[in-house]
């Protein structure tokens, strides 16, 4: 692309100048061409048979030097005009635009000179022939330029707004940077940057905070400078990978993996990575947050899941969970074997279809009262259960006790947990069918 757009430029550049060459070689051609075709033209011109200007000012040293100081003041300045736009055109020749304006600028403006530096001459030499020639000439160049000049406005006011847009979109560019900028800075993710090659490209304070190198170390380094030595060679794949088939699979998504600190210490972090492109290349943006926290947190809430699970696993007497409405959704093996149900048939039955009818309404009216208030702690009640083999009439006299809670969950569905022990008998009746 580089390529194309400089050869664009330089051909931009050649036409106009070879078309100016091509001119002034027409020109000076033709006027080759006269001066062979009529002899006498080079005579006439230069001639001299007149009386010079001197005369005209009567001899009048002031008014003559007045004249000549004047004249040759204004033709260097012409010529300094003319010289500066010609070397302005040559610098800025790829981006400067209207060549041809300028060069008919540049050529008004030595003609005009010339007309000046023809009247400091005719004070003492009367070549009027040759002055009214440059006259001529520059009479041509005048109109020429005129009448060009109207034909560029349009495109010189195209090119004002055009400039003034860019102005306007480069403010809005440096504003948007600017907030950017004091995102990335004040965010407390560290947000890192680098090139296909792996070069850190921007390191932000959070950045700095988390890994201990400061932006001056770590920009211009690579990017395994901040990982743990095994991960180095499949970060490079992936990289290799990308770069060959524009797919990742961490680009776009969140992982988790381990950074190395300037002291060599590792810790977790949450890595969400995606891929740009800048002037034909391809750059890697990673927001990263430190998750040591998170995960001890993790670490504690399994250990105390452990312990609660053998403890409820492992208690002497029965224990359960219990949805709102009565459906179990935990029981322990103590419970399975004071009411003679199977952990799965128990889960496919709700409190309601093992508690005895003279004591269910009791229970309910418990249940209503507990979960509105979530009373912490119920007072130990006495209710009898059905046991699995109901129609040989046998029943689980038990006291329990019960206590709401809120499961830690997206649902945050509060549940029951329910204690028996086996404390006394009493006598059930079974109904004729199950």
């Amino acid at each position: 692309m580089s390529t194309t757009v400089a050869s664009n430029g330089r051909s931009a550049w050649h036409a106009p100048k070879q078309r100016a060459f091509y001119a002034t070689a027409s020109l000076i051609a033709l006027a080759t061409a006269c001066f062979m075709l009529w002899p006498k033209l080079a005579s006439r011109i230069l001639a001299s048979n007149y009386l010079p200007h001197f005369y005209c000012y009567l001899g009048k040293q002031a008014l003559v030097w007045t004249h000549v100081i004047a004249d040759s003041l204004i033709g260097l300045a012409y010529v300094a005009i003319s010289g500066t736009l010609a070397y302005l055109v040559y610098r800025a020749r790829r981006d400067i635009p209207f060549h041809e304006m300028f060069l008919a600028f540049g050529l008004f403006i030595v003609a005009c000179g010339s007309t000046h530096f023809m009247e400091v001459v005719t004070i003492w030499i009367p070549v009027y022939v040759l002055s009214a020639t440059v006259k001529v000439f520059t009479a041509i160049v005048s109109v020429a330029t005129a009448v060009i000049l109207p034909f560029t406005v349009p495109q010189i006011l195209d090119l004002i707004q055009r400039a003034k847009c860019s102005e306007l979109a480069t403010a809005l560019l440096r504003e948007s940077e600017t907030r950017l900028r004091s995102i990335t800075e004040t965010t407390p993710s560290a947000i890192i940057s680098a090139n296909a090659k792996g070069s850190i490209q921007y390191f932000n304070p959070a950045a700095e905070q988390m890994f201990g190198y400061s932006t001056r170390e770590v920009v211009g380094q690579q990017l395994t400078l901040l990982m743990p030595e095994r991960f180095h060679r499949a970060h490079q794949h992936d990289i290799e990978r990308f770069l060959a088939t524009r797919q990742g699979h961490v680009i776009g998504s969140t992982t988790e993996l381990d950074g190395r600190r300037k002291d060599g210490c590792e810790f977790p972090v949450a890595l969400a990575l995606s891929a740009w492109e800048a002037g034909g290349e391809i750059f890697f943006t990673g927001i990263l947050q430190d998750v040591t926290e998170r995960k001890r947190v993790e670490e504690g809430l399994r250990l105390s899941e452990k312990r609660f699970s053998s403890a409820f696993e492992c208690a002497p007497i029965g224990m359960a969970l219990v949805a709102p409405g009565g459906r179990w959704l935990k029981v322990n093996r103590a419970l399975c074997d004071l009411v003679g149900y199977t952990s799965d048939e128990m889960l496919i039955k709700t409190f309601q279809d093992i508690t005895h009818p003279d004591d269910l309404g009791a229970d309910l009216d418990s249940f209503a009262r507990c979960w509105p208030v979530r009373y912490p702690l119920t007072r130990w009640r006495n209710d009898i259960f059905t046991s699995r083999d109901i129609s040989c009439g046998s029943c689980c006299p038990c006291r329990w006790s019960e206590t709401s809670m809120a499961k830690p969950s997206t649902s945050f569905r509060r549940f029951k947990t329910s204690q028996l022990g086996s404390e006394r008998k009493m006598k059930f009746e079974p109904s004729t069918s199950r």
